[in-house]
C-alpha cells in the first residue's frame, strides 16, 4: 500500500522583508535550518557551471510536530500593527498544517529551479529525492503548493485537498482555451457543498466566467464547457455567469469592469438570499469554526459534503436520555389522561430548549428537527404501543416550526420553555417521571423537589439562581412547573476543578476510631470549614456509611459525632433474646437460627435517629445538602458483590462492565428507604441479620466484599465527573490496625505443626488479612494501580491500637475515645488548599514568543475569608506561585470584596505552549500544595470553561466565557463589579 501523497492549495504566499538585506534573509535561512533537526536542505548543481541550479528544503518528521503547539512569529517584519498582522495572517495560513499534518509525515517547504534551466528536468530531480525517502519511512508527504507547481506535483502523485465550499462568489478569468481547460479542472476537482442536513439541497459557490482577451479562441462557447462539469449549476437556479469584456478595451478603467462590479454584487445578493433560505448564513465566528471543523473531510475528498448542522452540536450532542424521558412523559400522560395536543406543545419545547441555546446559528427547524428528534420522537411513540410514530413527529414538528418562530434576542428558548412549564404546571402539576428531568426531558434528575418533580443540574443551573456567599452553588426558590416554594441549594463542582472524596472503612464500635481522627482534622481547621462542608463525594462500607449518612443529611460535625457514639452503639448491640446472657450456648443456637445475635429491631431504631422519618435513598437533599454526593456501600448474599445505593439519581455508567452494582431507580420501588440501605451495609453475618429489598434482592454488610470502600469511591468519582478524569484530593479513613510484628519463623515452613495451621483455618486468616476485610490491605493495593504523581493527593488516616476490639465490644468504645489521635499537618494543608481553584478570565495572548495567561483564583466553599485566615496560619507568610517558582502575589492581597467575602484573586503568568503542564500553589514557610484543579494545561481549562463553545451552551448560560465576576450583593445594593479586562480610565458623559 502506497503512502498518501496530499497537496495543499494556496493561491499563493508573499514574504514582505522591510530593512534586511539578502544577507540578513540568508542567514535566517540558515539558522532556521540548524535549529530545526527534520529540515533536509538538497541542491542540484550543474556539472559544467558548477552553479546551484535548484534546490528544495524537505522536511522530515519522525513524530507529530504539532503534538505541541507554537505559534510562528513573523519578526522579519516590524514591530507594531504589521507585524500582529503577519502574525494573524501566518497562524490562518499554518491551519491546514496543524488540522491535516498532525501525524508522523514529510513536508515539503521549499522548492525552486532557476528560471534559465527550467523544463529540464531540475524539479524532478528534486522531488524524487523527497518522494524516495517518504516511501522509505512509509510515511505520508504533504506540499503547501501554489497554481505554478501544480503540474510537477500532479506528476508525482500528488492529489489536491480544496477548501472552496465556503466561498460565496468565485471569477474566473479566461483568457484562452488553455485557461479554460484549467478553469474546468478547478472545478471538477472542488465539488464539495455545504449543508445543513443529509438530506437538504447543498448550497453551492457561485461561478462568474470573466472572458477578457479580445484575440482569444474558442472551439466551443465556454459556458457549455463549464456546464459539462457537475455541481457548477443547481437544478432550481443558475450558478454560472459569463461576462464578456473582451470588446470594452478601449474603455476607462472603472468602465471596463463596470459590468464585472454589478454580476458580483448581484451573484453575492443572490448568494445570500439562498444561504438565508437554506439557514446556511453564518457569522464570521460560526463560518470560521465549521471551516476548521470541516478542513480535514475536504482534504481528504473533492466530493466532501460538509454538514454544518451535525459539526455545529460537536459540543451539544442530543442525549440518549431523550428516548426514555419521552417515553416516560407519554405514560405518565396517558395516566393523567393529558390531551394529545397540550403534549405535542410540551414536548416541542423541550426539544426547542436543546436545540437553540444562546449563541446556536439558526438553522432550519425543519432540518433540525428531521435530524436531530424525529427518529427520538417516534421511538418513544412505539415504545408506548403506538404504531404511528411518523404521524405524532410530524405533529410535534409543527409545535416545533411554531415556536421557532417566536424565537428572538429577548424571547429565547429558554423563556419560552418556561412559559410553557407554567402554562402546562397549571393544570398537570402532579406530572412527575420516574428518572428523567421533567424540565427537559434530555437528561437524567439529579435532584428531586418535595412536590416530587426531578430536576437535573444543568437545569438547576437554567432555572436557578447564583447563590449568595459562595461559588458554583445555585439556588432553586420555586418549582418552575407547579409554582411551589421550596428551599433548594444545589452544590455544584467547578469546571476548572477536581472532586474531594472521603472514605469510609467499616469496622462496627470501631468507627470511634474514625470519629476520632474525623474530630482531629476538624480541631486543626480551627472552624474555618465544616466537616461536612469539606468532600465531593463520601463513601461508606457499615458504620462509615452510618457517619457519612449523618454528615451529609444532618450536617453533623466530628465533635458532636464523637459525643453521641457510645450511647448509639450501646443502643444498636441489644442482643435478640435476654436468655442468652444467662445461657451463652443458648445464645449461639439461636444465632445460627436467626443469622444474628443482635436485634435488627434496635438497630432499625438506632438509625431512625441519623435518618429523618420517612426519608428515602433518592429524595430531595436538605436545603444546605444538595449536590453532596453519598455512597452506601452493601453486599449480596448470592455472591458477595458489592451493592452501592448512591443518593445521585442522575449518573448513568453507560456500558461500562463495574465489579459492583449501582441501583438505579426506576420508580418508588427502587428508592427504597434511607434507613433500609443503612440497614443492609451494617448487617455483618452473624451480627444482624440479612435484609431483603424489594426488587433489589437479599443485602448483608458491604464489608464482606470491600470493607475500605476507596476502590468503589474512585470509580464513582469518574462516573460522576468524567471531564475531571481524577480527584483534587482522596481520604481514606480507617477503624484502626495492629502494627505488624516483627517477621519471625513461619511454622508452616516445617509443615502443619499445629491445628491452627489446618486448612481451615489458614482460610479464616487469609480471608480477614484480605483488602476484601482489611481496610489497610484494600489501601496498600489500590495505591499500587496509582501513578506515582497522583499518589500525592491520595491519604491515609488510621490509629495504631494495642489490640483490635471485636465489632460488638460496646465496653471498648469508651477507651477509644480517649485515644489520643492525631492528623498529618499535609493533609490539612491538602484540605485548605483545595477548597481554592483557579479559572481562566480571557484567553491567552501571545507575546514575545510566550502566552499571557490572566485568570482568577477562587474559593468553592463558604465563608472563603475564615479559610484564608485559617490558609495564612497553616502556611505563614502564604503566596501564590506557579510550579516553576513564578510568583503570583500575596494571598490576601486581594481583588475580592472584604464587606461580602468574595474572594478574587487576579493572577498572570506566561506558558511557552498552550500544552504545557503547570501548576499554581499555596507556597509558605511550611511547604507548598497545589491549589484544585493542578497539575493542568491551558487548552484543558480552555475547554473545561467551554471558551470554544461558539454554537452555545447547554446550561444556556451567556456570561461564563469571557466569565462575569461579581461579589455577593444582593440585587439593588451597590456591589463590586469587575471588568474583564479593567478600563484603562473613564470617561465622562457629556
Amino acid at each position: 500500500m502506497q503512502p498518501q501523497k496530499s497537496l495543499l492549495s494556496h493561491p499563493g504566499l508573499f514574504t514582505y522583508c522591510p530593512r534586511r538585506s539578502h544577507s540578513g534573509c540568508r542567514q535566517a535561512q540558515i539558522h532556521w535550518h540548524r535549529s530545526d533537526p527534520s529540515s533536509q536542505w538538497i541542491k542540484v548543481i550543474d556539472v559544467e557551471s558548477g552553479k546551484i541550479v535548484g534546490a528544495a528544503c524537505w522536511h522530515i518528521y519522525e513524530t507529530n510536530p504539532y503534538s505541541v503547539t507554537s505559534d510562528e512569529e513573523c519578526n522579519w517584519w516590524p514591530t507594531g500593527e504589521a507585524r500582529n498582522i503577519a502574525n494573524a495572517l501566518m497562524g490562518q495560513f499554518l491551519v491546514p498544517r496543524m488540522t491535516y499534518m498532525n501525524k508522523p509525515h514529510v513536508f515539503l517547504d521549499i522548492c525552486f529551479t532557476h528560471p534559465t534551466y527550467r523544463r529540464r528536468g531540475v524539479g524532478n530531480m528534486l522531488m524524487e529525492w523527497g518522494v524516495q525517502k517518504a516511501e522509505e519511512k512509509n510515511l505520508e508527504s504533504y506540499i503547501d503548493a501554489t497554481e505554478i507547481g501544480r503540474e510537477l506535483y500532479s506528476k508525482w502523485g500528488f492529489v489536491e485537498g480544496r477548501q472552496r465550499p465556503w466561498m460565496h462568489v468565485v471569477c474566473f478569468f479566461v483568457d484562452g482555451l488553455a485557461e479554460l481547460e484549467r478553469t474546468k479542472s478547478l472545478l471538477e476537482a472542488s465539488q464539495s457543498h455545504i449543508q445543513a442536513r443529509a438530506s437538504s439541497a447543498p448550497v453551492r459557490m457561485r461561478v462568474i466566467l470573466v472572458l477578457t482577451r479580445p484575440t482569444a479562441v474558442y472551439e466551443t462557447d465556454p459556458v457549455e464547457v463549464l456546464r459539462t462539469v457537475r455541481g457548477v449549476t443547481s437544478p432550481d437556479q443558475e450558478a454560472l455567469s459569463v461576462i464578456d469584456l473582451r470588446g470594452r478595451h478601449q474603455l476607462s478603467g472603472p468602465a471596463l469592469f463596470a459590468p464585472l462590479q454589478r454580476q458580483v454584487l448581484d451573484e453575492l445578493q443572490l448568494s445570500r438570499t439562498k444561504r438565508l433560505q437554506q439557514g446556511l448564513l453564518f457569522s464570521a465566528a460560526h463560518q470560521a469554526f465549521l471551516w476548521h471543523r470541516s478542513l480535514p473531510g475536504l482534504l481528504h475528498s473533492a466530493a466532501h459534503r460538509v454538514d454544518c448542522l451535525l459539526l455545529s452540536r460537536e459540543r451539544l450532542p442530543v442525549s440518549g436520555a431523550f428516548s426514555e424521558g419521552l417515553t416516560e412523559l407519554l405514560v405518565q400522560s396517558r395516566t393523567l389522561k393529558c390531551p394529545i395536543q397540550e403534549i405535542y406543545s410540551f414536548m416541542a419545547s423541550a426539544l426547542l430548549m436543546d436545540a437553540y441555546p444562546p449563541g446556536m446559528h439558526q438553522f432550519r427547524p425543519d432540518h433540525v428537527f428531521d435530524t436531530l428528534y424525529r427518529d427520538l420522537c417516534a421511538r418513544a411513540w412505539r415504545a408506548v404501543g403506538d404504531p404511528d410514530g411518523s404521524g405524532h413527529s410530524d405533529a410535534i414538528r409543527s409545535y416545533f416550526a411554531e415556536q421557532f418562530r417566536r424565537l428572538s434576542p429577548v424571547h429565547t428558548s429558554r423563556a419560552i420553555r418556561q412559559d410553557e412549564l407554567i402554562r402546562f404546571g397549571r393544570q398537570w402539576s402532579a406530572l412527575t417521571l420516574p428518572t428523567a428531568c421533567v424540565f427537559c426531558l434530555g437528561r437524567w434528575a439529579e435532584h428531586q423537589t418535595p412536590c416530587r418533580h426531578g430536576i437535573c443540574d444543568t437545569c438547576v443551573t437554567m432555572l436557578g439562581q447564583r447563590a449568595r456567599g459562595v461559588e458554583y452553588h445555585r439556588d432553586l426558590a420555586q418549582c418552575p412547573l407547579c409554582q411551589g416554594a421550596l428551599q433548594l441549594t444545589v452544590r455544584q463542582l467547578p469546571p476548572a476543578k477536581r472532586p474531594v472524596v472521603l472514605a469510609l472503612d467499616g469496622g462496627g464500635i470501631r468507627g470511634m476510631v474514625t470519629l476520632g481522627l474525623l474530630r482531629a482534622l476538624e480541631q486543626r481547621l480551627a472552624g474555618a470549614i465544616t466537616l461536612p462542608e469539606i468532600p465531593d463525594l463520601t463513601a461508606g462500607t457499615s458504620v462509615g456509611s452510618v457517619i457519612g449518612t449523618d454528615q451529609v443529611y444532618n450536617n453533623t460535625s466530628a465533635a458532636e459525632a464523637c459525643r453521641r457514639f457510645p450511647d448509639l452503639a450501646q443502643c444498636i448491640f441489644q442482643p435478640a433474646y435476654s436468655l442468652s446472657r444467662i445461657w451463652p450456648w443458648l445464645g449461639c443456637v439461636l444465632n445460627l437460627v436467626r443469622d444474628g445475635a443482635y436485634d435488627s429491631g434496635a438497630l432499625e431504631r438506632t438509625l431512625q435517629q441519623v435518618c429523618q422519618q420517612g426519608r428515602r435513598v433518592f429524595d430531595v437533599m436538605p436545603p444546605l445538602a444538595a449536590g453532596r454526593r453519598l455512597a452506601i456501600v452493601a453486599s449480596r448474599i448470592s455472591d458477595g458483590r458489592p451493592v452501592v445505593f448512591p443518593n445521585y439519581r442522575g449518573v448513568r455508567h453507560g456500558s461500562v462492565d463495574l465489579a459492583y452494582q449501582r441501583i438505579v431507580p426506576h420508580g418508588e420501588s427502587q428508592n427504597p428507604l434511607l434507613r433500609k440501605a443503612l440497614k443492609c451495609s451494617t448487617a455483618a453475618p452473624g451480627i444482624f441479620p440479612s435484609q431483603y429489598l424489594f426488587e433489589i434482592g437479599v443485602l448483608q454488610d458491604g464489608g464482606v466484599r470491600a470493607n475500605n470502600p476507596h476502590g468503589i469511591a474512585q470509580e464513582e468519582c469518574r462516573i460522576i465527573w468524567p471531564s475531571a478524569q481524577t480527584h483534587d484530593l482522596l481520604i481514606s479513613v480507617g477503624t484502626g490496625y495492629v502494627p505488624p510484628a516483627e517477621e519471625g519463623t513461619d511454622s508452616a515452613q516445617h509443615g502443619c505443626s499445629s491445628l491452627q495451621d489446618k486448612a481451615p483455618f489458614r482460610l479464616w486468616r487469609a480471608y480477614n488479612s484480605s483488602p476484601c476485610m482489611d481496610g489497610v490491605e484494600a489501601f496498600k493495593e489500590g495505591l499500587n494501580h496509582v501513578v506515582h504523581p497522583l499518589r500525592a493527593h491520595i491519604f491515609r488516616l488510621d490509629h495504631a491500637l494495642a489490640d483490635l476490639p471485636r465489632l460488638n465490644d460496646v465496653m471498648r468504645v469508651a477507651d477509644l475515645a480517649k485515644e489520643p489521635y492525631i492528623v498529618p499537618d499535609e493533609l490539612v494543608r491538602a484540605v485548605l488548599a483545595t477548597c481554592f481553584f483557579f479559572e481562566l478570565d480571557e484567553g491567552p495572548m501571545r507575546t514575545q514568543g510566550q502566552y499571557l495567561c490572566r485568570g482568577s483564583v477562587l474559593c468553592a466553599r463558604r465563608e472563603p475569608r475564615r479559610i484564608l485566615e485559617r490558609v495564612l496560619v497553616e502556611f505563614p507568610v502564604a503566596e501564590l506561585q506557579t510550579g516553576r517558582g513564578e510568583h503570583l502575589g500575596r494571598l490576601d492581597d486581594d481583588d475580592g470584596c472584604m464587606v461580602c467575602g468574595y474572594y478574587r484573586k487576579v493572577v498572570r503568568f506566561y506558558v511557552a505552549s498552550l500544552d504545557e503542564e503547570i501548576s499554581i500553589m499555596f507556597k509558605g514557610s511550611s511547604g507548598q500544595q497545589p491549589i484544585g484543579g493542578f497539575p493542568a494545561t491551558v487548552r484543558q481549562f480552555l475547554h473545561l470553561q467551554q471558551s470554544d463553545a461558539v454554537f452555545g451552551r447547554s446550561d444556556h448560560q451567556i456570561d461564563q466565557w469571557p466569565p462575569q465576576r461579581m461579589c455577593y450583593y444582593p440585587r439593588g445594593v451597590k456591589r463590586v463589579r469587575f471588568a474583564e479586562p479593567a478600563p484603562s480610565r473613564k470617561k465622562r458623559r457629556v
